[in-house]
């Protein structure tokens, strides 16, 4: 089990070494206005939508090896298959949630980083 976790955290590690070389350049100078503070923690958002998938693809590939070298032996099998499903499951639910927000974005109109300015109250005059 502890070999199983250290190649699984190699394998994580090696797939996030990309993200460290665009770590350099968030694209945002400053967190002082909410714009921007919302334009980073989407940009952290799709990064982390990318390596979740990435993440699921692997352990169904990983599944994938598994079930074929493990011939003959039952219990391998199943658990093999269960990780197989399980990364199939992740991949579909967060290709669809993607699915499901392009098209909110395009039935609403508002594409990716288009922001948002809400109406303005201006103050009323004094009545008295």
């Amino acid at each position: 089990m502890k070999s199983f976790i250290t190649k699984s955290l190699v394998s994580a590690g090696s797939f996030a070494l990309p993200f460290l070389a665009l770590a350099q350049s968030s694209g945002v100078d400053d967190l002082t206005s909410f714009d921007s503070l919302f334009a980073f923690v989407a940009s952290i958002l799709n990064n982390l939508t990318v390596l979740v998938v990435s993440i699921a693809v692997l352990a169904f590939i990983y599944g994938l090896i598994k079930y074929i070298t493990s011939a003959g032996k039952d219990e391998e099998r199943k658990a093999a298959k269960s990780v197989m499903i399980y990364g199939i499951v992740i991949v579909f639910v967060m290709v669809s949630i993607w699915g499901i927000v392009a098209s909110l974005q395009n039935i609403t109109g508002l594409e990716s980083g288009t922001v948002v300015t809400p109406p303005t109250i201006t103050t009323l005059p004094n009545a008295l």
